[in-house]
């Protein structure tokens, strides 16, 4: 006979399990890799340790979400108040990297005891006593199992009972004060949750208002989604009655955090510094176009990752195994920018033969321009620009390009993969002097202008 499911009689901390799929926080170890090449492509794996600033909680370029959601937790635990929050933005922005590395370093997970956490109220201290349950909602099958998933976790980590947990019972758990002094519930995928009348997100909000009262759960609930428009789908009913949950948005992020967080990376190889690792003119071409494209930085952790391994193969093809075999870190050549930009193209980021048809006809100018003037060498933009201006022949209709006009689409073709610049400068003058060169194969460019006599005259020239 299956027993009902039953209210802890002890305080207890939930121990993390079934767990957000971030992958757990673990040290990058570069001397159990295989090759030299391993040990660099370690450092950009999915689930390596993000880095924190000296605050011991704050993400790189995430301080001000990192204070909102510890300033949000303080409180919520002073106070003894339920609230939500619900938190935003695109893949592969920091926000469940963001809340774990908060919760980490508030509630610092002590395996079999009690987890408490020290406030100053009134010039008293208290402790208080929490549950800590994270849940990705992708596992969920159907909403209402939510809060069989929940109870699970509060009631035991390693007990498994057959009879479900409806919401009443879950209920009465978070309401009772035995169990604990607050629960702190993280929902990930929340969109997963998402059904037709939203009764079961709406139900879990409703708990952590104050619409429940006193005697109702004492519940602090933070979702996070990739969805931006579940603000406007799902917000406005709850705000309707009466319950206005906080909101927090990731926002992309910007080639320089980008370029910041992967020399951070970098610098935890010994002895090598990050130019050695990968050239500036690559770094400064994988954070520029990461951060064009979608903001995501797993996705430039990718590309780079992509880039080391076609070094690798070019360094295989050129060595003799025995040779390859003791290559040392100091002795392999930095990652090109050759090789960050075949990476981009063979990923979802970049857009190779479609990116080039859709350019339109004064980019595939400039490119051709570039192919034929320089072919697989660098040029200065102002040489580059004296070619274009003096030995093509425009139509009339679309004539040339002022040299700012002309500049803004070099820097677009770069921020794409297919050309690459040198460090570009405020001044006008200084970046006429900038490096360019192609690095699309004709091959490419040839296919890309078919039909187009202008331009085939260009590379015929």
């Amino acid at each position: 006979m299956n027993s009902p499911p039953v209210t802890p009689q002890k305080k207890r901390i939930l121990t993390e399990i079934n767990g957000l799929p971030t992958p757990k926080r673990t040290k990058v170890k570069v001397r159990h890799a295989t090759t030299v090449y391993s040990q660099v492509k370690t450092v950009f794996q999915r689930g390596s340790l993000p880095d924190i600033d000296t605050d011991g909680y704050s993400l790189h370029g995430r301080s001000k979400e990192a204070n909102i959601l510890k300033s949000f937790l303080e409180k919520g635990l002073a106070d003894l108040e339920s609230n939500s929050l619900y938190i935003s933005g695109p893949p592969g922005t920091g926000k469940t990297a963001q809340l774990n590395a908060v919760l980490a370093y508030l509630f610092p997970k002590k395996s079999g005891t009690f987890n408490t956490y020290q406030i100053e109220k009134n010039g008293q201290s208290i402790s208080r006593l929490l549950s800590v349950s994270k849940i990705n909602c992708m596992t969920i099958n159907r909403p209402d199992e939510i809060y069989h998933s929940i109870y699970r976790q509060i009631q035991s980590c390693n007990i498994f009972h057959d009879a479900k947990c409806s919401s009443e019972q879950l209920e009465k758990i978070l309401s009772d004060e035995d169990v604990a002094d607050m629960h702190i519930i993280v929902l990930d995928e929340l969109d997963n949750l998402i059904a037709k009348n939203q009764r079961v997100l709406f139900q879990l909000f409703s708990w952590a208002s104050h619409l429940t009262g006193a005697g109702g759960p004492r519940l602090i609930l933070i979702g996070i989604a990739n969805a931006l428009d579940l603000t406007d789908r799902f917000i406005p009913r709850l705000k309707t009655n009466g319950i206005s949950p906080n909101l927090l948005q990731f926002h992309p992020y910007n080639g320089d955090q980008i370029k910041t967080i992967i020399t951070e990376k970098i610098q935890c190889l010994p002895h090598r510094n990050t130019n050695q690792i990968i050239h500036p003119a690559a770094l400064q071409l994988c954070a520029r176009k990461a951060s064009s494209s979608t903001g995501d930085l797993r996705k430039a952790f990718d590309v780079l990752y992509q880039s080391i391994e076609l070094a690798e193969a070019s360094a295989k093809r050129k060595m003799d195994p025995l040779e390859f075999a003791n290559l040392r870190l100091h002795e392999i050549p930095p990652i090109t920018v050759a090789e960050i930009a075949k990476a981009f193209n063979a990923s979802n980021l970049g857009k190779g033969k479609q990116f080039l048809a859709k350019l339109n006809i004064q980019q595939k100018t400039i490119l051709c321009a570039l192919s034929k003037c320089s072919g697989n060498k660098s040029i200065t933009i102002n040489s580059l620009y004296e070619f274009y201006k003096t030995k093509i022949d425009f139509d009339p209709l679309t004539g040339s390009l002022k040299k700012t006009e002309f500049i803004d689409i070099l820097s677009m073709l770069e921020s794409h993969g297919v050309i690459s610049m040198g460090n570009n400068s405020s001044r006008l003058s200084n970046v006429g002097n900038s490096k360019v060169a192609c690095i699309t194969a004709e091959h490419e460019i040839r296919s890309s202008i078919q039909n187009l006599p202008l331009l085939e005259k260009i590379m015929n020239g």
